[in-house]
């Protein structure tokens, strides 16, 4: 199946989307259901014979903590958060094989 592009996408998913486009990889479902799981990671891509499963997350703001003479933006506790939350649902037995 070649996905395309659609408005109601998040823009990270629509800019991951442009990305797989402009690297020759067109073959990609876009939330597909897999019998048996639960979850549905953002991206089904199909390049070279493999399958590669993904799930794109965006930042809608930035949030600021106080530092030492001025404002800091903490970037690392939020993204850890994002990569523990999506590392769950890619511990299914099914993805196990998958990068």
């Amino acid at each position: 199946m070649i996905a395309s592009i659609t408005q109601e996408k998040l823009i990270s998913e629509s800019l991951f989307e442009k990305y797989l486009v402009s690297q020759g990889m067109t073959e990609f479902d876009y939330e597909k259901v897999w019998d048996g799981v639960p979850t549905h990671p953002d991206y089904t891509v199909y390049h070279n014979g493999d399958t590669y499963v993904f799930d794109v997350k965006q930042f809608e703001d930035e949030t600021f903590i106080p530092a030492v003479g001025g404002f800091a933006i903490e970037r690392y506790r939020r993204i850890r958060e994002k990569i523990n939350s999506a590392s769950r649902q890619f511990k299914h037995q099914l993805f196990k094989d998958k990068p």
